[in-house]
């Protein structure tokens, strides 16, 4: 009871911080989902937020110079796809040794074989590193739709430094430790999404559907715990949340593959 008392004492005293003091937040990836981002944030008004993207984006808050994006940055949100995301930050120096640095992106860095939050500890390892997960499709988070996420990060009071920027948004986020295991469950949701997609292309039926939605929570909770992470965490908005939102949604590309694989047409 005292520490739940001391903890929320804490969190009071830093939101009270972030009202008289704007956080500045930079965004590395301005594509569909870092934009939805900057719109969720902007409308906590404590925020001051900046965006960098390698091709230009007609948004007031856009910059070209990566530099001035970071510099005296209090969290960056990286959105960079996972493909090119260790390219994005092999040349980052100047960000700030107290910045809080978050992880949107899903998936396994292609020239690296690591996570992005690994590719980051790695790069900063005088930062704290934190991953975002859940079910957030891009489109709906641009139209203000209600969601909630996890945020993964070691120390709860880090945590609550990044719950902060989130209050009076449309985006709720609830704290886990689990690193690893919200990064595979971004992972592993693209697959069985794919088989999702599949079913219901073939229409297999809603028996059918449910009993592999039951099967990949299973088989996900095992690789997790088999490699690391915590398998509770499949239980969380990063794993079955994620997991559910894309694979009832025509909005996830994965989802939309498997259906149209399924009837025999070209994904667009």
């Amino acid at each position: 009871m005292i520490k739940n008392r001391f903890l929320k004492k804490r969190f009071f005293i830093f939101y009270l911080f972030c009202y008289y003091y704007h956080m500045k937040i930079a965004i590395i990836g301005f594509g569909k989902f870092g934009r939805a981002l900057a719109d969720i944030l902007t409308k906590n008004n404590d925020n001051q937020i900046l965006a960098w993207d390698i091709a230009k984006i007609d948004d007031y808050r856009w910059r070209s110079n990566r530099s001035e994006v970071i510099n005296g940055a209090d969290f960056i949100f990286f959105a960079v796809p996972s493909a090119f995301f260790s390219q994005a930050v092999v040349d980052i120096e100047n960000i700030p040794q107290n910045a809080i640095l978050i992880s949107g992106t899903k998936g396994v860095d292609a020239h690296t074989g690591k996570f992005p939050y690994e590719v980051l500890q790695t790069a900063f390892p005088q930062n704290t590193v934190a991953v975002l997960g859940g079910p957030m499709l891009a489109s709906e988070l641009a139209e203000g739709k209600m969601t909630a996420a996890d945020i993964a990060v070691k120390h709860f009071d880090d945590f609550q430094k990044i719950e902060a920027l989130f209050q009076n948004t449309n985006l709720s986020v609830g704290y886990c430790n689990d690193l690893l295991g919200v990064s595979l469950s971004g992972v592993l949701k693209n697959i069985y999404t794919l088989l999702f997609g599949l079913s219901d292309g073939l229409s297999l039926g809603a028996n059918f559907k449910a009993c592999l939605v039951r099967n990949a929570i299973q088989e996900m909770s095992r690789i997790i715990e088999v490699l690391g992470g915590d398998r509770e965490t499949v239980f969380g908005y990063a794993a079955i949340g994620d997991l559910l939102a894309t694979g009832y949604s025509d909005l996830s590309r994965n989802y939309r593959f498997g259906y149209s694989f399924a009837n025999g047409k070209n994904m667009d």
